[in-house]
């Protein structure tokens, strides 16, 4: 069944592709001003420690240091796997590097897309089966990363699975009027099968602005990154990264053994064995908050 996507979703998305610039000339400078507009002009979901909406803030005042905090505020961590390519791999998680031109942890890698429900489009504040961040979800992951939510990733293939809280400084170290105060809901959707990334263009179109840099991450290289558990082969891991090239929220879930979790979940959703989706899905508690230590 398809989803219906609403206009005024339609509309923003358009919005962004309008702002998108290719050009190398310029960039910077353009890239920086556009930050500012969405630091100022994207208002924010305040909630309580149970996810209560108190109200709402610009990006900036959600992000910007006042008294040794920030205000805590509603967000999402998409995680959008593929099948891999390779035979009897399993999946690839899609990672990016932000841009430089992010106020906040800019040019670390993290997961596919990181960011907001917005209270400017009211769909995104539906708090119905976290309807409202996963369409937060399909928004964010088109305008940063060019995916077609609408073919690819519709809202009725990403799954809520629980919700985190952490709270981290700035990094990389130098602008310390920032910090993320977050209470984010952890979504998962996993790429059709059919889809063939050997042919065609590729369906991931990053947005300068917003990414510097894509990998598909496989669970050995996962390991290796992270330096989790003895690797069971030597493999090519792209990137020479190590834990502190990733931000603080995806390093909390790695080292505390969720980002396994996510990937076992969803290969147990792509098996077909009822039994062992149910199995991996008893981990996982929606009614939850759980407090991470980034």
């Amino acid at each position: 069944m398809r989803v219906r996507i609403p206009r005024s979703f339609v509309l923003l998305v358009d919005y962004a592709k309008m702002r998108f610039c290719s050009c190398a000339a310029g960039m910077t400078e353009r890239s920086v001003k556009i930050q500012e507009e969405f630091m100022l002009n994207d208002l924010c979901l305040r909630v309580n420690e149970f996810d209560e909406v108190l109200g709402y803030s610009s990006k900036k005042e959600c992000h910007r240091i006042l008294h040794n905090t920030t205000p805590l505020h509603r967000a999402f961590s998409l995680f959008l796997f593929r099948h891999s390519p390779l035979p009897k791999s399993g999946l690839q998680l899609l990672v990016q590097r932000r841009s430089s031109s992010k106020f906040t942890f800019p040019t670390l890698w993290s997961n596919t897309c990181c960011s907001h429900p917005i209270a400017n489009i009211p769909q995104e504040t539906v708090e119905e089966n976290a309807l409202g961040v996963k369409w937060a979800a399909a928004r964010k992951v088109e305008h940063e990363l060019g995916i077609c939510a609408y073919t690819y990733m519709p809202v009725s293939n990403v799954h809520f699975l629980t919700r985190i809280v952490y709270f981290a400084l700035n990094e990389p170290s130098g602008s310390d009027q920032w910090a993320e105060h977050e209470l984010d809901y952890i979504l998962v959707s996993v790429l059709p099968k059919s889809v063939d990334f050997s042919e065609g263009p590729c369906i991931v179109n990053r947005n300068p602005e917003e990414v510097s840099d894509v990998l598909w991450m496989d669970r050995e290289q996962m390991k290796q990154f992270f330096q989790l558990e003895p690797l069971t082969s030597m493999v090519d891991c792209g990137p020479n990264l190590s834990c502190m090239d990733f931000t603080p929220w995806f390093r909390a879930l790695a080292l505390g053994g969720y980002l396994d979790r996510l990937w076992r979940w969803s290969e147990a959703l792509c098996s077909g064995d009822q039994r062992l989706f149910d199995e991996e899905d008893s981990f996982w508690d929606r009614s939850a908050i759980i407090r991470l230590n980034s």
